[in-house]
């Protein structure tokens, strides 16, 4: 057997525990041992199919016990799955296609269908149905692979330029599985995850896990996961801020049976961890800060977020202590490469404790590399004597006592008028004092512009407060009803679509 394959864990847990409960969804389940079965039977028809150890397979299959039956299948022959998130345009598409070709794409009849339509899609050569399984299990094991093979493709989010292909090898799996681990390695008997990737460290912990409905945008749909909580006596959920702020204000009696929450993939301020702690008092919850190439870096209890004051936010957003596999570091921002680096030049460039610069990190679950895209490896990567280190494109700082605190995008930071803003901070502070939604801070037409999402305009007097408070005097201000957010996880504000709303 091949030890560096990560289908390894899975495997090991069906093992032990066959006839536990795996993955439930909608009205259906799984036991571990049913779907090592159904795993074996579809790696068997992608074999006969073509299929074959470090071949790469465009998989379009929604969230589903399907989904994960087709990427392990994958995993099992020593295949590649690579992801393209659903809602890209077709021109990214084709580029993501370019950036990694593909010799099976994997989907329903209807996307199969229309794939040739699109013509990065057309050139495809295996067009594979989500349904086909084999009767009969394939005959070997799970493929040998070495550590450094690519076990899995996403792509970060992003819609110009050339797409970034995140290299997940088989090393970087295991190397995430150990650092997740001893966070939701708990007792939890049924956990709620929204997050794939998750999904697959809760299937190789040998525990079960109830997955989201196809949508969860809507409240009909809201109330729909409420109700799968309350009935199957979920105690755990994983999921983005809006995500689990939309649970907590429809959990009800869910709430009750709710004993752990993490929570990832945007950031969470005080106003946000009190509606968590409200609702989920006895739960004990986690904001855990980190990217598509580094997760985790850091994690903050959400207590520990409720006690913090707008001024305090005034030094930055807290997100904790730096993980334990993490090594975190402070540098000046620039949006030049700098690809090597000496040790004793490393430690000339990194700032010092206090100061804010961008965030990058290092360590074995950080991810060294991109597929096909020497650009993004040279603008993201540093070589600091044979160790790679990764620029995230957040600005931060790290206090005396290892603490980081986050500051938003670098690339959204604003100069206006001999003054420095960060739209991340600076817009939540200005809802909270003019009791709105959301608010954005951007320059539009190089004016210092604030955009509110409200029905109606802001009272005279907390428009003033606001102003005066975060050194807003000059700012023009502009009203929609809907900032646009991103469609991975629904929590930062989208500014090229807003830039289109307001133009």
């Amino acid at each position: 057997m091949g030890n560096n394959n990560i289908i390894q864990l899975f495997c090991t847990a069906a093992g032990k525990q066959p006839d536990k409960v795996v993955l439930i969804h909608d009205n259906t389940s799984v036991t571990y041992a049913e779907l090592l079965s159904d795993v074996k039977r579809t790696a068997e028809a992608y074999s006969r199919k073509g299929i074959e150890k470090d071949d790469k397979a465009l998989v379009f299959v929604p969230v589903s016990i399907d989904l994960y039956r087709t990427v392990l299948a994958l995993l099992y022959i020593g295949a590649c799955p690579v992801f393209i998130d659903e809602w890209v345009s077709v021109g990214r598409l084709n580029k993501c296609c370019e950036v990694v070709p593909c010799k099976a794409l994997i989907a329903a009849p209807k996307l199969l269908l229309a794939s040739f339509f699109i013509r990065n899609l057309r050139r495809i050569p295996l067009k594979i149905k989500t349904s086909l399984i084999e009767n009969a299990e394939i005959s070997s094991s799970y493929a040998d692979v070495n550590k450094e093979d690519t076990a899995l493709v996403t792509f970060t989010t992003g819609t110009t330029g050339t797409p970034k292909a995140a290299d997940r090898t088989h090393a970087f799996l295991y190397a995430q599985y150990n650092a997740l681990r001893p966070m939701i390695d708990n007792n939890a008997n049924l956990s709620f995850i929204t997050l794939p990737i998750v999904t697959l460290i809760n299937i190789g912990l040998g525990k079960t896990t109830m997955l989201p409905p196809k949508r969860y945008a809507d409240d009909a749909t809201t109330q729909l996961m409420i109700d799968s909580i309350a009935t199957n006596k979920v105690d755990e959920i994983i999921c983005s801020p809006s995500v689990i702020l939309k649970l907590a204000r429809h959990a009800g009696d869910a709430a009750e049976y709710i004993r752990y929450i993490f929570t990832g993939g945007g950031a969470v301020f005080p106003s946000g961890a009190v509606a968590i702690k409200e609702v989920f008092p006895d739960a004990l919850s986690t904001v855990v800060y980190g990217s598509t190439e580094a997760e985790p870096v850091a994690r903050i209890d959400i207590e520990e977020l409720c006690s913090i004051t707008s001024d305090m936010l005034q030094d930055g957003l807290p997100v904790g202590v730096v993980d334990n596999n993490t090594q975190c570091v402070i540098i000046p921002i620039s949006d030049e490469p700098v690809e090597r680096m000496s040790g004793a030049d490393w430690q000339q460039f990194v700032l010092s404790a206090g100061k804010i610069g961008e965030i990058a990190v290092s360590g074995e679950h950080v991810l060294k590399a991109y597929v096909n895209n020497e650009n993004a490896v040279s603008r993201n990567k540093i070589n600091v004597n044979g160790q790679i280190w990764h620029r995230t494109g957040d600005a931060g700082r790290l206090d005396d006592i290892g603490k980081l605190f986050l500051f938003g995008p670098c690339k959204e930071i604003i100069h206006y008028e001999g003054t420095t803003y960060y739209p991340l901070i600076t817009s939540y502070l200005f809802a909270q004092i003019t009791d709105i939604a959301h608010a954005a801070l951007l320059i539009i037409n190089d004016r210092l512009t604030l955009v509110a999402e409200t029905e109606q305009e802001i009272n005279d007097i907390l428009l003033l407060q606001a102003r005066q408070q975060l050194n807003l005097k000059n700012a023009a201000i502009r009203y929609v009803k809907h900032i646009p957010k991103d469609k991975r996880h629904n929590t930062k504000v989208d500014y090229d679509s807003l830039m289109k709303i307001l133009n």
